[in-house]
């Protein structure tokens, strides 16, 4: 038996295939390709070479197969398929090729409109057109957690139930915005108090040193105030790190009395 005889036989009850038959042009590509020369009825195909053979994309012939998935398989319940790997025997290789030949005049829904004749499909599409509702329990449920966790809760306005942000949520909200500006303002003046003194220090480090010849007595003075301020100011690590700026403050402000202290006392 020829390739064209084999093709008349397995398809001889398919619907498309009657379609098919009925467009000459489409016919005499269906049967007269060129992968029909070399092709072995018995094997199994992957997507690639199939691809291949139509001239199309993997992706082309993936978007055929999902809508179509029980008509392209129908009675071939021994098909190698996985959720990554699908390989398709000669008769499934044969009806992709008839939807692709076909979309572009039937489209997805039309081509589904004439599968109506084969059982297995239907039964399929009406399987997903009536997917069970979701199930109102358990909306209650995740809306019944989502109140108790305090952050949300109902309200009644004008008869429209409405959800809110919690009175006490928005309260404790407002207040660490309040917080956070007042942190920030108070942030914003220690850096000009701490600017405007490092700018007197420059001024009374420059005179000094214009003063003395000996340049090293101003950086003796300094070091002194510093190691001073350390005795008296026995801060702890916490300190530290969270009053940083406003120690920063404080001990220039004491270098720079000590200083002026030192200059009087030299004059």
């Amino acid at each position: 038996m020829n390739i064209v005889n084999q093709i008349e036989d397995i398809l001889k009850d398919d619907v498309l295939f009657n379609l098919i038959k009925d467009r000459p042009k489409l016919y005499d590509i269906l049967i007269h390709e060129d992968y029909l020369q070399t092709i072995n009825t018995k094997q199994y195909y992957p997507l690639s070479e199939i691809a291949i053979f139509f001239n199309a994309t993997d992706g082309q012939i993936r978007y055929y197969i999902k809508p179509f998935f029980d008509y392209i398989f129908l009675d071939e319940e021994d098909t190698p398929l996985s959720e990554t790997i699908i390989r398709l025997s000669f008769k499934s290789l044969l009806r992709v090729r008839m939807l692709l030949l076909l979309k572009e005049e039937f489209r997805v829904k039309g081509l589904k409109q004439v599968l109506e004749h084969t059982p297995k499909f239907i039964q399929r599409s009406s399987s997903e057109d009536n997917k069970p509702a979701v199930n109102n329990d358990e909306i209650m449920h995740i809306v019944s957690q989502i109140l108790q966790s305090g952050i949300y809760e109902l309200s009644n306005e004008d008869g429209e139930v409405q959800v809110k942000l919690s009175p006490k949520l928005s309260e404790a909200l407002e207040y660490n915005k309040d917080e956070r500006l007042r942190l920030e303002a108070e942030n914003q003046k220690i850096l000009v108090d701490l600017q405007a003194t490092q700018e007197t220090l420059k001024n009374i480090k420059n005179e000094h040193i214009n003063f003395f010849k000996d340049k090293e007595t101003y950086a003796e003075w300094e070091i002194e105030a510093a190691e001073e301020f350390e005795k008296k100011n026995n801060y702890g690590a916490l300190a530290k790190l969270f009053k940083r700026d406003a120690i920063e403050i404080e001990k220039k402000k004491f270098i720079l009395e000590y200083i002026k202290t030192k200059k009087e006392t030299k004059l």
